[in-house]
């Protein structure tokens, strides 16, 4: 009795945290082919981050994914839906009412059984003052006059208490804008509430911000912060830092395009550019942060450097190379395992798919550390079955409110309920001790 007491005891006291997790981005999948037999390496696969170290396992799916991925959890990590860029199924691996179809067009007809070709990919993002209700988005290719363009930006809602908790899709492919985008990336709002989805057009510095509330999504507002790109924009990774303060585009023609990021007003400043040598080959295509906001870690197929945000200079002495491909090949089948685009994820690890279609991926076990100290390990996750290339890209849901920022108004969230309260008068600090600089400095 005395034990049931204090088991009840400490219900009681973690139910509060356990209801207001914010573990949406706790459940990953991987693998291609419907496999029934749990001996193959080919299969559906999953990395569960409830357990740690997380927990990976095999899944019988109908869905392949290629590329494209998205997937939700709840608040407390269980699969509520995922996405292949093709149709939405839900945790019980059916297809969720009105799922299907999404992406529409050529590119969907041509690949609806193997998924959708694209590493743009999709977040879904909780609907501000909705129960069990998703946005997500997505952005799709188009072949344009031989080219191959991305666009429109759509949305789709889904609501996971209809069907009995099967769920289903209420509103499909609704356009928020047409163009070529780049990827778009989703980051809290300063009220600790509501979201912002920010895209920019192919090669400029044409940005569109749309605003997610309690009424729905609005915008977008149009935002011109800088020239047009000299050289035509690959297709890189975006992303903003963890504290929402900062947003990166980054691209192997280009370099890596920096700017501040104001969270109650949406406002991007103070673009600064470090451009890549084309002479020597340093160019990087994809970009992602350190948890504690302070590194950023640029990749291309061969190499992972690592450029220290608190260096004197932001110039290339303060990029530091952290790991070097080792020219390994997975034996079933010989695939080169090259970088390929990375995710942080929410054991504080940066994971990175590979280039070939491989059971493995590259992982950065202590991000927050300088130089070598970061470990990067080549290959060092053994995924259960083979992912083909696929990344599934997440915001940080635990991003909390701008504390003492002119909009944080709402007082919405309470110590331990799941979110991480960012400091407005740390931000300012910052920007007071860094000089405004509009492009890095050249290499020598």
């Amino acid at each position: 009795m005395l034990a049931m007491k204090k088991a009840l005891l400490l219900l009681i006291i973690l139910l509060p945290l356990i209801l207001c997790a914010q573990n949406h981005d706790y459940i990953w999948v991987y693998g291609y082919l419907n496999n029934p037999d749990t001996s193959s390496k080919v299969g559906g696969a999953v990395i569960d981050f409830k357990q740690r170290p997380p927990l990976h396992y095999k899944q019988t799916r109908e869905l392949n994914f290629d590329l494209f991925c998205a997937s939700c959890a709840d608040s407390m990590g269980n699969m509520l839906f995922y996405s292949n860029g093709i149709r939405i199924h839900n945790y019980m691996n059916q297809l969720i009412e009105n799922g299907d179809t999404i992406n529409p067009g050529t590119i969907w007809q041509s690949n609806q059984n193997i998924g959708y070709p694209s590493q743009v990919g999709g977040f879904a993002l909780p609907a501000p003052g909705k129960e069990n209700s998703y946005f997500l988005f997505h952005l799709p290719s188009i072949l344009n006059g031989g080219q191959i363009l991305f666009s429109p930006l759509y949305y789709s809602y889904i609501d996971m208490d209809a069907n009995n908790g099967a769920g289903k899709v209420i509103a499909k492919n609704q356009v928020l804008k047409q163009g070529d985008f780049i990827q778009q990336k989703a980051v809290k709002h300063a009220n600790g509430r509501d979201w912002w989805v920010l895209t920019a057009q192919k090669s400029e510095h044409l940005y569109y911000l749309f605003l997610i509330t309690p009424e729905g999504v609005q915008g977008p507002v149009t935002q011109i912060l800088g020239d047009p790109f000299p050289n035509s924009e690959g297709r890189g990774v975006t992303n903003f830092s963890p504290d929402g303060t900062i947003y990166v585009r980054n691209d192997a023609n280009n370099g890596l395009h920096m700017m501040d990021f104001n969270r109650c007003t949406g406002e991007l400043s103070n673009l600064r550019i470090l451009p890549y040598d084309q002479t020597t080959g340093f160019r990087f295509g994809s970009a992602v942060f350190s948890p504690d906001s302070r590194f950023i870690y640029l990749s291309n197929s061969n190499l992972v450097v690592q450029l220290d945000l608190e260096a004197p200079n932001l110039d290339y002495s303060a990029v530091d190379t952290v790991q070097i491909y080792d020219n390994f090949a997975d034996s079933g089948p010989p695939f080169l395992t090259r970088f390929l685009y990375p995710q942080l994820g929410p054991d504080g690890k940066i994971y990175y798919s590979t280039s070939g279609t491989t059971p493995r991926l590259h992982v950065i076990n202590r991000p927050n550390l300088p130089g070598l100290a970061c470990d990067v390990e080549n290959h060092g996750v053994q995924l259960p079955r083979i992912n083909g290339r696929t990344t599934c890209f997440f915001p940080n849901y635990r991003l909390g409110e701008w504390e003492g920022s002119p909009c944080d108004t709402l007082n919405g969230q309470r110590p331990g309920d799941g979110f991480v309260k960012t400091s407005y008068e740390a931000f300012l600090e910052r920007q007071a001790r860094a000089p405004v600089q509009k492009a890095f400095s050249n290499p020598s």
